[in-house]
């Protein structure tokens, strides 16, 4: 048996439709401080599989979603650090073990596989 949280937060996505880098900013740092960092803090990470990500991105810039990449980041017992060392869009893609994918449904195979069967995450 395994058990699944799921949690969205919004946060972030609302200040940057108002074109608000510094809100999201905030917004993002908040969600780090208040939730990420306590979560991580109170759970076994040799028993807990935790995915970071986005469902979309919404530059402030544009003020709207867009279909650029999101940072993943993934900590589960047996899957191996990446040299990823800031979560951001551009070090994930060039640095992270996902590389790109082009579609949100490739995603989940891939988590499964490395978490599931201790193989470890490739690009590509």
């Amino acid at each position: 048996r395994v058990d699944v949280v799921y949690v969205h937060l919004k946060g972030p996505d609302e200040p940057a439709h108002d074109g608000n880098v510094e809100g999201k900013v905030r917004a993002i740092e908040d969600i780090d401080k208040y939730f990420v960092g306590p979560l991580l803090n109170k759970v076994d990470l040799n028993e807990v599989a935790i995915l970071v990500t986005s469902d979309h991105a919404t530059p402030p810039s544009v003020k709207a979603h867009t279909d650029d990449p999101v940072p993943i980041a993934l900590v589960a017992p047996g899957v191996k650090p990446d040299p990823v060392k800031v979560f951001t869009e551009r070090e994930c893609l060039s640095k992270g073990a996902l590389g790109f994918l082009r579609h949100g449904y490739e995603l989940l195979p891939k988590v499964i596989k490395a978490v599931f069967s201790g193989e470890p995450i490739v690009r590509g």
